[in-house]
């Protein structure tokens, strides 16, 4: 199973496969001698297939596994969110979430919220949010489902990311993604949101765009079976 790391190279976080030439040299040896490669996006399958260009590989996506919500018509809050289990400095930059603050402090008068952000970490990090930013450290997936149902952005401006589960179940709850242009996200999306260049300033204007132009009966292109857990199930189930 390929994911994100495993094709990875930022040495400047410390972070991926290829920031080590040891741990470069046995994923190399992994993917090209592997019965099979099963890659969680075709963003992670391309740079499997240029990593180790004689590797067999499989496009099989992650899943998210939430109840039907095709008949559910949240109540919608002027609310931007981003998720992520953001327990250290590391994934604080990798997950992109000093370019959400900085997006949260051009846009004063909207509610930002930031799912999953450990109260360890340096308090120069936490001291820094704006008033209109509340965070929550980690929640269950009951809880978290409430926040999917009152935002009406669900944001994830990560610099690495292979896939993206938040993503999927933020759209399925009607949400409308904004997302940098980064690894899997972009197929993730389609057009059902939008994808940005990390400059907070034109990000920020393309919220306040959503914001305005918000329909709760929100038209999603994007086939939600394929992200479905009994597919991914039966998929894997046949290879073996």
């Amino acid at each position: 199973m390929i994911g994100g790391y495993d094709v990875a190279r930022m040495p400047e976080f410390a972070y991926g496969s290829f920031s080590s030439k040891l741990r470069g040299f046995c994923t190399i040896f992994s993917m090209k001698y592997s019965t099979l490669n099963i890659a969680v996006s075709k963003y992670v399958e391309r740079k499997v297939n240029w990593i180790a260009k004689k590797a067999n590989t499989q496009l099989i996506y992650n899943c998210v596994n939430i109840a039907e919500n095709n008949n559910i018509k949240p109540e919608k809050e002027n609310l931007i969110i981003t998720v992520g289990l953001i327990d250290s400095e590391r994934t604080f930059f990798l997950k992109g979430i000093d370019t959400f603050i900085e997006v949260a402090r051009l846009l004063p008068d909207l509610k930002f919220m930031i799912i999953g952000l450990s109260k360890n970490l340096p308090e120069n990090i936490l001291k820094s949010l704006p008033k209109n930013l509340e965070s929550f450290d980690r929640v269950n997936h009951e809880e978290l489902e409430k926040f999917y149902k009152k935002a009406k952005i669900y944001c994830q401006f990560s610099r690495t990311e292979s896939f993206g589960v938040a993503i999927v179940e933020a759209m399925n709850f009607g949400c409308i993604p904004v997302v940098t242009n980064v690894g899997g996200m972009p197929e993730l999306v389609g057009k059902n949101g939008r994808i940005v260049k990390r400059i907070p300033f034109s990000i920020s204007s393309q919220i306040s765009d959503i914001i305005l132009k918000y329909y709760n009966k929100y038209n999603k292109d994007v086939n939600d079976d394929q992200f479905d857990l009994n597919i991914r199930r039966q998929k894997i189930l046949q290879i073996f």
